[in-house]
């Protein structure tokens, strides 16, 4: 590297302008310069980037600080590589030895080759937070939002702009009471902020066709939470363009943070962030509602189950189900469910109360141990039995509405 030392240059008063010129001595550019204020600026700089971060700070503002860190960063180990050098060139004229010399510029070539590296590996880093910076996401346009009485729909990415447009949506109707759902996730900054405005007017939150990655944190604030027939609810890490797995840690911990608030368990927390952000993991509605990400079942969700409930039966009635007893019918009315049986007893041969006291004990059992239906009751189905005698009178009738 050329030297541009020049004794003929008064000294600059200017501390900066001292070292960049090589004009400080070599253990004050090297260990005070390049190793001590190199190494704890960068540290300082990711705490305002956290501390941002943590007080609401919006994507693009966030996205700005992180640019201006970036290139502070840079420019600093510039400034270090480039003082240090000139210093290196002039340390046996200040009496150092050659070998201290040789040192000094050693590890400043290696730092500027793996400075080097990290500039391209951030290439794409740089890129997206660059258009963050500057208002536009490279994931596309803010979800759509519409409002119908009292049931707030988002549709589509999470992605800049999306919170700002749930937050008018939300102050030109108060009276919404309940979110649907539809989309594939987006930025965790996003996410973060609508599920903060679902929790605190305690909203009912419904994920109809696919609610995955980011869409989970908004889905999980909610106070009733269900997904609509057929819904895909699919989870895995973050990921960010540029990052690997260790500097993606702060948004895994803000999703893990997210999902243990709403109450589920540390098992599939640590489960669902363990999946590749490259796959996505999505659980069955039974491990849903274990896990507690699901805690209610939507009424077409279970209108819809007991229309398939009936289906399989495929109107072949009457079916025979033990030697006194024959299913004859089986009724959808929304979400209540009615069973009719024959009973092959003669009028009379028993009372209704014992019959009932013969029955009812048996039915729930089985009932409330059949997958999703706790679930299905809880959210208020309602499962009806009854029970006519050989000369068709009302032997017993009862309704299960809790397990």
């Amino acid at each position: 590297m050329e030297s541009h030392f020049d004794e003929a240059l008064p000294p600059s008063g200017n501390y900066f302008s001292r070292h960049w010129r090589g004009q400080l001595s070599l253990p004050i550019s090297y260990w005070v310069n390049s190793v001590l204020i190199a190494g704890l600026t960068p540290v300082l700089l990711s705490y305002i980037v956290a501390f941002t971060e943590q007080h609401g700070a919006s994507i693009q503002f966030v996205s700005a600080i992180i640019m201006v860190v970036l290139l502070s960063t840079i420019l600093l180990s510039i400034w270090c590589v480039v003082g240090t050098w000139r210093s290196a060139d002039h340390h046996e004229e200040r009496g150092g030895t050659s070998f201290w010399a040789h040192v000094a510029k050693f590890l400043m070539f290696v730092g500027a080759i793996r400075l080097l590296f990290q500039i391209v590996n951030l290439g794409p880093f740089t890129l997206e937070t660059t258009q963050l910076a500057f208002g536009s996401d490279p994931m596309g346009g803010p979800a759509r939002i519409a409002v119908v009485g009292n049931n707030l729909t988002l549709v589509g990415p999470l992605t800049l702009g999306t919170a700002d447009r749930f937050q008018k949506a939300l102050q030109m109707h108060p009276d919404v009471r309940e979110v649907t759902l539809t989309s594939i996730g987006g930025r965790l900054a996003e996410a973060a902020e609508i599920s903060k405005m679902v929790a605190a007017q305690q909203m009912k939150t419904i994920a109809d066709k696919e609610c995955s990655s980011a869409c989970t944190m908004v889905l999980v604030s909610g106070i009733d939470r269900s997904v609509m027939p057929g819904t895909n609810v699919g989870f895995h890490s973050p990921s960010y363009p540029g990052l690997g797995p260790i500097d993606i840690n702060a948004s895994a911990s803000l999703m893990a943070d997210s999902y243990r608030a709403a109450g589920i368990s540390d098992s599939f927390v640590d489960e669902a962030l363990a999946v590749d952000a490259s796959t996505i993991w999505y659980p069955n509605e039974s491990e849903l509602f274990d896990a507690g990400v699901l805690n209610f079942m939507n009424p077409k969700r279970i209108e819809l189950a007991h229309q398939y409930e009936k289906m399989n039966y495929k109107g072949k009635f009457p079916r025979r189900i033990d030697n006194l007893t024959v299913l004859e019918a089986v009724a959808v009315d929304g979400i209540d469910i009615t069973y009719s049986y024959k009973v092959e007893i003669a009028s009379g041969q028993i009372s209704p109360v014992k019959a009932k006291a013969a029955l009812l004990p048996d039915v729930k059992k089985r009932l409330c141990a059949t997958s999703l239906i706790p679930e299905m009751i809880a959210s208020g189905a309602r499962y009806n039995f009854v029970y006519r005698n050989l000369n068709g009178g009302t032997l017993t009738e009862f309704s299960i509405d809790r397990c």
